[in-house]
Order: C-alpha cells, then sequence, then structure tokens
C-alpha cells in the first residue's frame, strides 16, 4: 500500500521532473552496465515475440490479439528514440517526504533503454487527467522529449493519451509471460482469466 496520492500536483511535477532527468541519461553511458539497451525496432520485435509466445500458450480473445497487433503496427504509438527507462514508476516504487517531493526511487529490476512511455503509463493509468498533463507539462519543460501521438488527445477519451493507454492494455500480456516463466499453475489460471475477460460478449 501506498501513501502518495496519484492526483497530487505537486507529485505531478516532482515525476516530470524525475522522468526528464532520467529520460537524458545519454544511452552510451548505459552500455556495459547490465542493463539491456533496445533500439524501437527491437522493442517492438519483442513485443511481436512475447505475444507469440503468450498466444501459444494461453487463450487470447481474437479481438485483443488484433489490437495489440495493430498497436505493434502503429508507428505513431513509439517515438523513434529509446531512452533509460525505470519500467515500474508507480506510486509503489516511489519514495517521498511529507509534502510530495521525490527523495528516492525503489527496485529497478526492470530498468533498460527502450521506450520512455514505459515510464509514463502508470501515470496515465492512476492519475487523474489534471495530474497526468501536469506531469507532461513538466517533463517537456524540463526538457523531455515528446512526440505528437503522446500529447494529442485522442480517439475514445477527449483526455486519452494513445501510447500511454495502448501500453497499459498490454499488461495481460506482461503477467501471462510471468506466470508462463514460474510455471505456476495458480499464476497460468489466474492469466488466463485475464484474458477470458478480454473476450467480447
Amino acid at each position: 500500500m501506498w501513501r502518495i496520492d496519484p492526483g497530487s500536483l505537486r507529485y505531478a511535477e516532482e515525476l516530470g521532473r524525475l522522468l526528464a532527468e532520467l529520460h537524458a541519461v545519454p544511452a552510451d553511458e548505459v552500455a556495459g552496465t547490465g542493463l539491456p539497451v533496445c533500439s524501437p525496432e527491437q522493442v517492438r520485435q519483442r513485443w511481436r515475440r512475447d505475444l507469440d509466445t503468450v498466444c501459444a500458450e494461453l487463450t487470447v480473445p481474437e479481438p485483443a490479439r488484433r489490437r495489440w497487433l495493430d498497436w505493434l503496427a502503429d508507428d505513431g504509438c513509439r517515438p523513434r528514440w529509446s531512452v533509460l527507462t525505470h519500467g515500474e514508476l508507480y506510486p509503489a516504487h516511489v519514495l517521498v517526504d511529507p509534502d510530495d517531493r521525490i527523495t528516492g526511487v525503489l527496485d529497478w529490476t526492470t530498468a533498460e533503454v527502450g521506450d520512455p512511455a514505459r515510464d509514463l503509463a502508470m501515470q496515465h493509468a492512476l492519475a487523474p487527467p489534471a495530474a497526468f498533463d501536469r506531469t507532461l507539462e513538466v517533463y517537456r519543460a524540463a526538457g523531455g522529449r515528446v512526440w505528437p501521438r503522446l500529447v494529442e488527445p485522442r480517439l475514445v477519451e477527449p483526455r486519452l493519451v494513445e501510447p500511454c493507454a495502448r501500453l497499459w492494455s498490454t499488461a495481460p500480456i506482461g503477467y501471462a509471460l510471468f506466470a508462463l516463466q514460474t510455471g505456476d499453475a495458480a499464476h497460468r489460471s489466474a492469466a488466463q482469466a485475464g484474458f477470458d475477460d478480454l473476450a467480447p460478449g
């Protein structure tokens, strides 16, 4: 359980500054540290392999599979550059003081050079629109690079930021991969139930 209010504008601003600083770390400084360094195309290819692996082992509804394939084929959903990312940046992994100033970040096990939307997707999913907008505003002002589809209102919801929303929608794939890697029957059953919930009707 975390005590951070995802709607806090102070936290939103702090997160925007933190991400701008993190994403500005040169990729060549990361090489040799043992962290994965992936180009945008390598990120896309890995997602495709992961989706194929999951579909081979579990029953994935065709409409969901098609949406994910369309996302992978859509160049506008990702930038043409990679940055150093944390990968699971949300309140449970962030330390703050009583004034919501960020004092530390935990659990860097998913860090890699890859898609910057990884570090924005959870804020988009958890925070109210005003807080997410403030994160993006501060991120840009602090030097964070954005791409058009990240900042344009998109599709279904008037405030939807498509790259983050579509990346967040892949959470069942990530959980299914975890279930397959561990071989745990309970996790596998839960992963399948998650896919079953995506089935139409």
